[in-house]
């Protein structure tokens, strides 16, 4: 089965970190019991093989590499294009390297409204940790390239983006399964 992912198109999967994963999988159910608690992770793809994404760092690999097996959810927006991309893509570049930012997910877990709020690894980071989790580095992305109901990607988890991408008009599911 052949499956034209594209860049810009975005992504939700589990987690492939067992102790970050469970983390994630954890606060999602506490927060959001209703939501597609099965995706733990999101990402980018910046071609049709490799993604963009936050793991121990913020990095690009290779889809098959990293989730061969797994469950998958991929969307695209329908108004998508090269600028559109490239808007996105000039926001979340930077972060590429800086390490995944732990202290937000105690955040989300113990005072969930601040995390719409607050990015205590901007201040305290020194510059070596991102400011967004894997699902906000994802919605961030969305927001600058012009996705409509993305201007609030903090606080925004893997489930929330999953449900977006099955139900919203203006995001077309591509892919739904276990990547083979």
């Amino acid at each position: 089965m052949t499956i034209d992912f594209r860049p810009g198109d975005i992504f939700c999967t589990v987690n492939p970190s067992k102790i970050l994963g469970k983390g994630i999988d954890l606060i999602e159910r506490l927060r959001t019991p209703t939501s597609e608690g099965q995706y733990t992770h999101a990402g980018i793809m910046i071609s049709p093989h490799r993604t963009y994404e936050s793991l121990w760092t913020v990095k690009s690999q290779n889809l098959w590499e990293g989730y061969e097996g797994k469950q998958i959810i991929m969307g695209r927006f329908k108004e998508m294009n090269t600028v559109k991309y490239m808007q996105g893509m000039e926001k979340v570049l930077p972060y590429k390297g800086k390490l995944y930012p732990f202290p937000r997910l105690l955040l989300f877990l113990l005072l969930p409204i601040t995390v719409k709020y607050m990015a205590p690894s901007r201040f305290f980071g020194l510059g070596f940790f991102a400011d967004v989790v894997c699902s906000e580095l994802a919605g961030m992305f969305c927001k600058y390239a012009g996705m409509e109901g993305f201007r609030q990607f903090r606080g925004l988890m893997p489930a929330h983006l999953a449900n977006r991408i099955k139900r919203w008009e203006a995001i077309e599911t591509i892919f739904e399964g276990v990547l083979a």
